[in-house]
């Protein structure tokens, strides 16, 4: 039997990598072979969140979590200076709207925070999460060149070159992310075949 340095599970002796990790065995990886120290926690049981250590995932990958971890920070700045604002405000339904405000961008913090963290270890949920957010995203960059074309847009504040060129740039970005996520090689770390 052949025990994976990872998790701890015994596989056959003929296998080359763990079932439940895929962590590549050698032939050293026996459990004859294994140190005393290795031996006396092999009776305790350890968990792990995630298939992958976050170590083994492209720097692409990585990138698109923070990506999203970046509207978690920034809404996080905005509480607080909503929390403050509604410490010093004496007008008593400024002051519900405002944690009414900020109860919904702790939600989306949680919400942004869980789905970069989920990407980082390769969770399949929070891969399908994310793909459905970058359709709805193309289908709003879509629907906002529309409008603008149908009743041409034109603010005091931006111009209409301006203004296509940021759908333009958002739609790349969505399409990026959408080709990380559908890579066949960030598919095998997710399981999805």
């Amino acid at each position: 039997m052949k025990k994976c340095p990872y998790c701890g599970a015994e596989n056959a002796d003929d296998a080359d990598m763990c079932f439940i990790d895929h962590t590549p065995l050698d032939k050293t990886t026996s459990v004859q072979t294994l140190p005393a120290a290795a031996d006396a926690d092999a009776g305790h049981s350890r968990i792990h969140f995630a298939w992958v250590s976050e170590e083994k995932i492209p720097v692409s990958l990585i990138i698109l979590s923070y990506l999203y971890f970046l509207p978690a920070g920034i809404v996080l700045g905005l509480l607080i200076s909503m929390a403050t604002l509604g410490i010093y405000t004496t007008d008593f339904s400024v002051m519900v709207a405002l944690w009414d405000w900020i109860l919904a961008g702790l939600m989306l913090v949680i919400f942004f925070t869980c789905l970069s963290r989920g990407l980082r270890r390769c969770s399949r949920g929070w891969r399908m999460c994310t793909l459905v957010m970058i359709g709805l995203g193309a289908l709003y960059q879509l629907w906002l060149l529309a409008s603008s074309v149908l009743y041409v847009r034109n603010t005091p504040h931006e111009t209409v070159l301006e203004f296509y060129l940021q759908c333009g740039l958002s739609m790349l970005i969505l399409l990026w992310q959408y080709r990380v996520l559908t890579r066949p090689d960030i598919k095998d770390l997710f399981g999805v075949y």
